[in-house]
């Protein structure tokens, strides 16, 4: 079985990888042709267009947010032009519910199946293989499916039959990982201007009723004052998903209060320079807004 990779990313370039190492056939798309060149030397095969992609029986997508993915679609020289009946593109990106929605009307009209799966989990955890995905499509589409995503996942959550439900489920999910990291981040801002140490404020909050992942790797980086290294999610995507969250709720007229304060706590943090760093630089932000030296 053929499959294709559209977007080598921090998240992309590390899922490919997993894949060749699993023994799939692959052939990889990006829009810059160099980033393609280490996992070529793995064995992966290079398109140079989506066009290219046409002989594939699965089709995955893991790119920045919904113009990206509809370039690829879409575009001119777009994935949608060659679409093979039967064939499957898996969309693992964080995009809107509404684009979902359209992309699956428009895959349905040429006979294809596009199959809602985006992800949580930082590189990392692509690397090694333990993400969690959230699908939406139908009981035969997660069985042609299921062997890409247990290459790629420790879980797999099947939410819904529809796509769009599966990304709505990433975009609320980024949504409370990142007012969870403003919040986090506030707290160690007032612990280290009050004094307490905030390695033991932190080891005494993972340790006891804040025990997630998210609190120790996030609250390490924050009190490590990793901003820059690692940066897996970047500010403006932090921004991008506050945005999704907000238009769905406008949709739905479901109040989102708390989105809107987190989404002008990161636009303030972006205005005063931290656009190339990592979530975690919230931190910093809170840090700076407390008046504590960073």
């Amino acid at each position: 079985m053929k499959i294709g990779f559209m977007g080598l990313g921090h998240m992309g370039a590390k899922m490919a990888a997993r894949l060749l190492d699993k023994g799939f056939d692959l052939t990889v798309y990006n829009r810059t042709p160099e980033k393609a060149e280490p996992l070529v030397a793995k064995g992966a095969k290079i398109a140079y267009s989506p066009l290219d992609l046409h002989d594939c029986h699965i089709i995955i997508s893991m790119v920045a947010d919904d113009k990206a993915l509809e370039n690829l679609v879409y575009g001119e020289r777009g994935l949608l032009k060659v679409l093979e009946p039967g064939t499957i593109h898996i969309s693992m990106s964080t995009i809107s519910p509404a684009l979902a929605d359209h992309m699956e009307a428009d895959h349905h009209m040429c006979n294809s199946f596009f199959v809602g799966a985006p992800v949580f989990g930082r590189p990392e955890a692509a690397a090694e293989g333990k993400l969690f995905i959230m699908t939406g499509c139908d009981d035969q589409l997660l069985k042609s499916c299921q062997k890409i995503f247990d290459a790629l996942s420790q879980k797999v959550f099947h939410v819904s039959e529809d796509p769009a439900h599966a990304h709505l489920t990433k975009v609320l999910g980024n949504f409370m990982l990142i007012s969870s990291i403003q919040m986090l981040s506030e707290a160690l801002a007032l612990a280290q201007k009050s004094g307490l140490d905030q390695k033991l404020f932190l080891e005494a909050m993972t340790g006891s009723i804040f025990s997630a992942p998210i609190f120790k790797n996030y609250g390490s980086m924050i009190v490590d004052k990793m901003y820059e290294k690692n940066v897996a999610f970047a500010l403006p995507l932090a921004l991008k998903d506050l945005r999704l969250a907000q238009e769905a709720a406008a949709s739905a007229r479901s109040p989102l209060p708390m989105a809107s304060h987190v989404h002008d706590q990161v636009m303030t943090a972006i205005a005063r320079g931290m656009a190339e760093m990592d979530l975690s630089a919230l931190g910093k932000f809170a840090a700076e807004n407390a008046g504590v030296s960073q």
